[in-house]
């Protein structure tokens, strides 16, 4: 079930901010948020959305990092025989 705010009427709601559209967000993690800081520089989005933005880049390097030693454990383990 999606619940709605019922301050909210018509298609808009402050309670939600509209989706940021970041182009050129390419190459490393450290390139992206580099990307990230500099539309705040630019005005291209808020402080307060680039923190998001940044949460979410963060998140997916504990993922990549995650996925990395698990491949790493893998390899040990064919390596040794278990």
């Amino acid at each position: 079930m999606l619940l709605i705010p019922s301050a909210c009427t018509g298609l808009q709601c402050p309670l939600w901010p509209k989706p940021v559209e970041l182009r050129g967000l390419k190459g490393t993690l450290t390139e992206q948020g580099a990307a990230v800081i500099q539309a705040v520089a630019s005005s291209q989005v808020t402080p307060e959305q680039a923190a998001k933005l940044l949460q979410a880049l963060a998140a997916q390097a504990k993922i990549e990092e995650a996925d990395r030693l698990e491949k790493r454990i893998c390899e040990l383990e064919k390596a040794v025989g278990v």
